[in-house]
This record gives structure tokens, sequence and C-alpha cells, in this order.
């Protein structure tokens, strides 16, 4: 199928609008994925913590510490421990200062380089601002130059979810399959272990609790969108995602919208009728569990190459 007089921006965005159609209407492509989790957190401006270092060249300091400027987003660990680092380095406010905040397996470490002392305590300030000493350091803590936290109890492990992402079909930790489970179970994630459920928040992120404290072998199966490309190419061709059998409904998509624009309108309606049918036998298929197009006899194989 040739799309000659389309400009390569046009022609893309026909080509993915077709398969964007297609993959909604039959309620996404299967995909199974392993990924890795994270620590998350949403810190707040009415967090805090105090904060004491003693005997340090550059670093000396006694007050209560805001965890954040700006809060209310689900941020990583690494992301945490820089605004950590942010925070603090204002209010020692030397200008020389060279503390460092670090997250490294699920822990926090402030290091104040030369310090005599240094003591996380809870925040003098308690009708300012929100103890957050368990949430990042799993309590107070004290040592000489550099504390390292226990795990946060206000952490969430979790792992980001593709963009295409609709619906989650199954969850594995290792050889365990997880259960979905009630999001007040996730507000306040203080137990750590093997985890047992999960959950998808708003920001696209599947939550894990109790919450694991290592990484292991985390595998989804969902029913998503698969990725397309956002910038055109010389060759544009259909995801190997769509099997083969359902790839004659992206073209008769495509061949629809092409006829409307030279206002073809019964060539069009074919076109359209042909693509609905494709998805019929789709969703048919699916419930079936048999949307393979490999374990199925005479399968469609056109040459779907759009010519930009």
């Amino acid at each position: 199928m040739s799309t000659s007089g389309l400009s390569d921006a046009n022609a893309l965005a026909v080509v993915s609008m077709a398969i964007r159609r297609f993959c909604a209407e039959v309620g996404g492509m299967r995909f199974t994925r392993k990924l890795q989790v994270t620590g998350l957190f949403i810190p707040e401006t009415f967090e805090g913590f105090h904060l004491e270092i003693v005997g340090s060249t550059n670093n000396d300091v006694d007050s209560d510490i805001a965890i954040t400027s700006v809060g209310g987003s689900r941020i990583t660990g690494t992301a945490m421990a820089a605004m950590l680092q942010v925070q603090i380095r204002a209010a020692i406010g030397t200008g020389t200062e060279d503390l460092t905040v670090t997250w490294s397996n699920f822990y926090f470490t402030i290091d104040a380089q030369d310090s005599t002392t240094i003591e996380i305590s809870l925040p003098e300030a308690n009708t300012t601002y929100l103890d957050a000493t368990s949430s990042l350091f799993g309590g107070v803590a004290d040592d000489v130059t550099a504390i390292t936290g226990d795990f946060p109890e206000g952490c969430t492990v979790a792992t980001a979810l593709a963009s295409g992402f609709r619906k989650l079909q199954a969850v594995g930790w290792g050889s365990i399959s997880l259960r979905e489970g009630r999001a007040s179970v996730f507000i306040n994630p203080v137990s750590s272990g093997t985890p047992a459920y999960y959950y998808v928040d708003n920001w696209s992120y599947l939550l894990l609790y109790p919450v694991p404290t290592k990484q292991e072998e985390l595998t989804i199966v969902y029913d998503g969108q698969p990725p397309l490309s956002d910038t055109p190419a010389t060759n544009t061709e259909l995801p190997t995602e769509i099997p083969e059998e359902y790839q004659k409904g992206i073209c008769n998509k495509v061949a629809e919208e092409l006829l409307l624009g030279t206002h073809e309108p019964d060539l069009a309606n074919r076109m359209r009728v042909d693509y609905n049918d494709c998805v019929r036998m789709y969703k048919l298929n699916n419930l079936n569990q048999n949307t393979d197009a490999q374990t199925r006899r005479n399968v469609y194989r056109p040459n779907i190459t759009v010519e930009i």
C-alpha cells in the first residue's frame, strides 16, 4: 500500500492512529514483561526531621529540615536523596557545604564528611512538621561522620508500567502469584517482606505489598498498546506484537482514512466494514484464548510497509 502524496508526518500519523484505534477497540495486545522494582516516595512540604551535625569543617547544623520544597508527586529514592541533599545544604547555608545524601539498596545515607557526631531525631517544631524519621530513615539514628538509615517505612517499592498499559492480567514475584490489594493497604506500607499483593496507582506505577527489600524476578502479563515510533522513517512497519492474521484490519483502517480524504465514502465504508470484521474476529478469538496467528491456518500476510 502506498501513501504517495502524503507528507512523512501525515502518513505516520495515519498509520499510528490506525494501530492505536485497533488496539483500543480489541482491548490491547497481550504482553509478558520482566520488570525491576525501585523505591518510591511521596514527600510533602510539612514533613521533616531534626538534624544535628557537630565538628564538621563545612557542614555543622542544628535545625529542623523540611524534606522537600515541592510535594505531592511520587518520586524515586534517588530523586528523594537529591532533594534531601538540597534541603539540608540550604539549612547549613554556609556556601561551602559539601554534605551528601545518597540512596542505595533501599537505604538513605547522610555523609557529613568529617564531623565528630551526626544525629537524626524527631523535629522540634512538631506543630509545624510531621515526623519523617521513620518514613525516611526507619527511625532516629546517630553516628560519627555518616548515618545510613534502616529501611524507610514510607518507601513503596514499585515499578513503572509501559506507556501503552491498559489492564493487568497477572503479576508474579519469583514463583509467587500476587493478588490485587485494596488501595488503603498502600497508603502507608509499613510492613516489609515477601510481596503478596499489588496495586496500580494513578501515576501508572505497580506497587507491591509487603514491601520487598531486595530485587526478585517480577513478571507481569498485561494488555496494552505496542510501542510506536513518533519519528517518521523511510519505512513504517506494523508492530510485530500484532498477530499477522489481524494486520489486514490495520490496512483496512488506513485505507478508510485515505479514501475519506479523497472523498470516496462508498469505498471507505467497505474498508470500515472489513476493519470491524477484523476487530470482531480478534475479540471472538480472544474469548476462546486463540489470538496467536501462529496457531491458526490460512494466515494473512499482507505487505504492510508504508512508503513515505
